[in-house]
């Protein structure tokens, strides 16, 4: 079977404009990237161009003027959340720590790994750099700070003393002076030079942020307690070099937060809202509105003229401080479940377990519209009509959007009870809309809003419909396929998938209607329509398949699983083209653009990847030194690095044919399967 040689596709992202595409760098096999899920943390480099965004499924760098993406950085060198980033201070190198124990360094003009720091045995919650660039300090859950020497990577000082996890670290301007934050209520300030405390500052609250001023005079903490049976908070000024109070607490409300500005006048508090502190008087400033969310962390950009947060819906926020306009990054926050392109291909619908619909213009990458609506379950599925006015989405019953103005239309009713909708599907001429649920389809009369007919005899639910092109049947997704005939409502065929019953998650049917595509456990089935005879079985998966889709020309089946691969097959020979790797959790739907030159994937890691499926390579599966033959020289390739795994530098994705990360005996038997194949 056909095969990629890995990723080299190049991979269109809906943040980014098209004019700025040619310059983007992005780790191998996942060049671009809409959202990255829950954000932790946010960093600007020295210079101001670049902005650091830490989130659940990587790292990305932005251009901090114009918002458009630069690099992606995710993938193998990352294993988890990302909770910190730090910029060395001439802009190079970034920094960051997330829920495993090891710190990456990144190369930042080219967003390629340099090295790899291991050494802590509990997670690492926060890095920082000293002034001069020559050290990285790390605090861990370990209870240790760790100071190391950016050049070589090694641990220069092991600093002990805390009793409690260690939360942040950060140098004073003159990095003369190292404060470290734990949770044993304590802030610990550290001579650089002899890694001995210098001074222990306390508070039985504990400390939840701290913070240099710029001259590095002063120390910035804040902390929160119970006042009254209320949420309260002080935000502490200490001198650096006597370790006592230079003025008294400044109370205010809860606290998360705190950043000097860079010209030391003004200090930023975020908490249940953003508070700004005159330094010299403690009076309040003009800050931004309060909004509904707690304010997490707290950043003023280098220039001062723009004040960054992320708050507790995990959005990143911006605050023009000579303006006072605001300007927001607002991502999926859950599992994207859905994906579709409006009929004229400039716009993309996702729906998400988050309750929230987003429209995206594909050739700016801008949010267009942000749909809310859905109040007890996500959105489980989303499908514009045929003439691109109305979008509908599934979930808590059928909700039917003006695509034009964004605002709600109406709501369909799902069966007796209001039933969870799992999938919704429009006919070709755009009369009748498909709803498909717990153990039923819903069929409804689009021109007055009136159900027209239920389809049942399911023995689950129905996961996935879809129409005919020329809308004379139906296809349904649920213990098996069954087929519709839509103008008697009458079931003119039942498809059994597999024996496994339920797991028949996505059905589609090929342009010219006369193939069917059914995804399941495991297998994707292709089934001739008029005869309902299987015509071939595509295998491979160690997991579900939860989405299928054909290429508008009808000679591609794009098909996503729960293993975080979406797999191109030739339909004509049932042969793999390629396996598109870079989303770091399952792939819950596909969906190609109308002119075929965009792949669209929505994934549980709470991104969108756009995939430019024309530029891939066709290259084979097995054949790893690219002779057309899968042979002995092939063999002596694979065995040479069986057994290593993506974190390894020697990872070779061609020969994780699986595609779980590890190149083992699962990768052997796949290979032993396609031994002797000659491809010529």
């Amino acid at each position: 079977m056909k095969r990629l040689l890995f990723l080299a596709a190049i991979i269109s992202i809906l943040c980014l404009t098209t004019a700025h595409a040619a310059h983007v760098q992005f780790p191998e096999g996942a060049k671009g990237c809409l959202g990255l899920g829950r954000v932790y943390d946010i960093a600007y480099s020295p210079d101001g161009t670049w902005l650091a965004v830490a989130g659940e499924a990587g790292i990305g760098l932005y251009d901090a003027r114009t918002g458009v993406i630069i690099h992606l950085l995710t993938g193998t060198g990352l294993t988890g959340r990302v909770y910190s980033v730090s910029f060395s201070p001439d802009g190079t190198t970034l920094a960051s720590a997330g829920s495993g124990s090891t710190i990456r360094l990144w190369d930042a003009p080219t967003g390629k790994t340099r090295t790899i720091l291991t050494g802590h045995t509990g997670r690492v919650y926060s890095v920082s750099f000293s002034p001069d660039g020559s050290t990285l300090a790390s605090a861990s859950s370990d209870s240790t700070v760790r100071l190391w020497d950016t050049h070589t990577g090694k641990t220069r000082t092991i600093l002990t003393g805390h009793t409690g996890r260690v939360y942040s670290v950060s140098f004073s301007p003159d990095g003369s002076t190292l404060a470290s934050r734990s949770g044993d209520s304590t802030i610990r300030l550290w001579d650089t030079r002899t890694g001995k405390t210098k001074t222990t500052l306390r508070d039985e609250d504990g400390f939840i942020s701290m913070s240099f001023s710029p001259d590095g005079s002063t120390l910035a903490s804040g902390t929160s307690y119970i006042f009254s049976g209320e949420l309260a908070g002080v935000v502490l000024l200490w001198d650096v070099n006597t370790g006592q109070l230079k003025a008294p607490p400044l109370y205010g409300s809860y606290v998360f937060s705190v950043s000097f500005s860079p010209d030391g006048s003004t200090l930023a508090v975020g908490g249940d809202n953003i508070n700004l502190r005159d330094v010299n008087t403690g009076q309040f400033k003009a800050a931004p509105p309060g909004g509904t969310h707690y304010v997490f962390s707290i950043y003023f950009s280098p220039d001062g003229s723009t004040l960054a947060w992320v708050d507790s819906d995990y959005t990143v926020r911006f605050w023009d401080v000579n303006t006072g306009q605001f300007k927001i990054c607002k991502w999926h926050t859950g599992r994207v479940t859905s994906v579709s392109f409006s009929p004229d291909g400039t716009t993309l619908a996702s729906g998400s377990d988050d309750k929230i619909i987003k429209l995206w213009d594909v050739n700016t990458g801008q949010l267009k519209a942000t749909l809310k609506g859905h109040k007890k379950y996500g959105v489980s599925s989303v499908s514009f009509s045929p003439d691109g006015t109305t979008l509908a989405s599934g979930g808590d019953n059928v909700l039917l959007w003006d695509v034009n103005t964004g605002q709600l239309k109406t709501t369909l009713r799902h069966g007796d009870n209001g039933d969870y909708v799992s999938s919704v599907s429009f006919s070709p001429d755009g009369s009748i809309l498909a709803s498909g649920g717990y153990y039923t389809v819903q069929l409804w009369d689009m021109n007055t809003g009136q159900p027209r007919a239920m389809l049942e005899g399911y023995k689950s639910s129905v996961r996935s419909i879809s129409f005919s092109p020329d809308g004379s049947t139906l296809a349904s997704g649920s213990d098996n396929v069954k087929l519709w005939d839509m103008n008697t409502g009458q079931l003119k065929a039942t498809l059994r998938h597999g024996d496994y019953g339920n797991y028949v998650r996505s059905v589609s049917f090929s342009p010219d209607g006369r193939t069917l595509a059914s995804g399941g456990y495991k297998t994707v089935k292709l089934w001739d329509v008029n005869t309902g005879q299987l015509k071939a079985t595509l295998t491979g998966y160690i997991f579900s398949v939860t989405s299928v889709s054909f290429s508008p020309d009808g000679s591609t089946l794009a098909s996503g699983s729960d293993g975080n691969t979406i797999r191109l097959w030739d339909v004509n020979t049932g042969q793999l083209k390629a396996i598109l790797k870079g989303h770091e959790g399952g792939v819950r739907s596909v969906s190609f653009s109308p002119d075929g030159s965009i792949l669209a994937s929505g994934s549980n890691d709470k991104t969108i990847l756009l995939w430019n499926v024309s530029t891939v390579p066709t290259s084979y599966l097995g054949d790893f030194d690219g002779d057309l033959n899968v042979d002995f020289a092939d063999f002596l390739v694979f065995v040479g690095v069986f057994g290593v795994s993506s974190s390894d530098a020697n990872y070779d994705a061609r020969m994780d044919m699986n595609g779980d990360g590890i190149i083992n005996f699962s990768d052997f038997l796949i290979f032993t399967s396609v031994f002797g194949t000659k491809y010529s």
